[in-house]
């Protein structure tokens, strides 16, 4: 009987006082009077307006005068352009004598252009510091439960025997990048895998027990200081007079380009810890 009747709808467990229709009404009422606060609370004042327009301002400044300094640059391809003559012919006629490097691609990065490459070492060093800010590792953790090292033996013989010779190859490409293809971006990427390698054989845990986000912080920290402390001694040098530079070596040997070897050890330092950095943050979620 009572069955029926609920089935016929004469019987009803349905309240109206929870009614969804009700609750959105007394949402939207809430809605309302919290807009109208926000309007009252964040009632703009004329020195925000001030702000906004100096702003938008130099905003259009900024575009005009890329805009007509484009418009000024000679057309693509132009033989009246020097990145097709003058500096082409600079860095391939003059570079060994100028740098003392035989690789043109490091005396190019690292002497004509060393402020351009320190700037991409530090965006690299700021994603890194970013990225482990932002995944909650920018200070070292203890390790919580992680695994000590691989199941697969395998993957531990095979490191085990080719870690020596990769690190000594990466070693190589940052030491000798200058006379030979190579140098710090290179070899550090090398140096990077082979951390990746040996932390995925013998485990995150283990690696990130010694190699902590606050110490890959602090060396690469470390290394940009010493890259930029070298190029403002090279450029007050150059300033100065050239009495101050060190004198290249022998071209061929290892102290021929002068400050460029210890500046693609930098280099090396600060890839090969981002690239580690990156498995890191992301190998320790996932474990």
């Amino acid at each position: 009987m009572f069955l029926k009747l609920w089935i016929d709808g004469d019987i009803s467990t349905y309240d109206e006082s929870y009614s969804p229709l009700l609750a959105m009404d007394d949402l939207d009422e809430n809605t309302d009077t919290f807009d109208s606060e926000s309007r009252h609370v964040g009632k703009k004042n004329p020195s925000h307006r001030i702000l906004y327009f100096a702003v938008i301002l130099a905003g259009i400044v900024l575009v005009s005068q890329l805009i007509l300094t484009s418009y000024f640059m000679p057309r693509f391809a132009s033989p009246d352009s020097p990145v097709n003559n003058e500096v082409t012919a600079r860095y391939v006629k003059d570079g060994v004598r100028d740098t003392g490097a035989i690789n043109a691609v490091s005396g190019m990065i690292f002497d004509y252009r060393a402020f351009d490459t320190f700037g991409e070492s530090t965006v690299l060093f700021s994603a890194t510091v970013f990225v482990l800010m932002l995944l909650g590792r920018s200070k070292p953790k203890k390790s919580r439960g992680l695994s000590l090292k691989s199941n697969d033996q395998m993957l531990r013989s095979t490191v085990s025997v080719f870690a020596p010779f990769i690190t000594v190859f990466g070693v190589y490409l940052v030491l000798n990048g200058h006379l030979s293809p190579g140098g710090g971006f290179a070899g550090g990427t090398v140096l990077g895998a082979m951390l990746i390698l040996i932390s995925a054989a013998y485990g995150h845990a283990r690696v990130s027990a010694f190699l902590t986000s606050y110490l890959i912080s602090l060396l690469m920290s470390f290394a940009l200081l010493v890259y930029a402390l070298i190029k403002a001694f090279a450029f007050v040098s150059a300033a100065v007079g050239e009495n101050l530079l060190p004198v290249h070596g022998n071209i061929g040997s290892i102290y021929s380009a002068g400050f460029i070897l210890p500046l693609n050890i930098c280099v090396g330092i600060v890839v090969s810890l981002t690239v580690f950095a990156f498995y890191s943050a992301f190998a320790a979620l996932d474990e």
